[in-house]
């Protein structure tokens, strides 16, 4: 990280330890209900935190016990790029276009 902070760029790392003690989505292939699937972790996607849904708003919240399905980081990406400004990182930064 220092070296490319060095060549003047700015770098976020958000902590993001994502870990199930089963597959999620390989639980909701053979639970009776959607609730048996919860995963105890906090994030954005996981509004009832302490636990993460297995589905939320329709969407399989997980793809694999290490990942979340890319529909769901899709409908919440309003709320990661929120996340993201919050640390400041883009302070003093002007959109470029592509």
């Amino acid at each position: 990280m220092a070296r490319v902070t060095a060549t003047g760029a700015r770098v976020l790392i958000m902590r993001s330890i994502i870990t199930a003690q089963f597959d999620p989505l390989n639980c909701l292939s053979t639970a009776t209900y959607v609730d048996h699937c919860h995963v105890p972790l906090p994030r954005i996607a996981c509004p009832a935190a302490p636990l993460c849904e297995a589905m939320l708003d329709g969407i399989n919240v997980w793809r694999n016990p290490n990942h979340y399905s890319t529909r769901i980081l899709v409908h919440f990406r309003a709320a990661i790029w929120a996340a993201m400004a919050a640390t400041g990182v883009f302070t003093g930064l002007t959109p470029r276009n592509q």
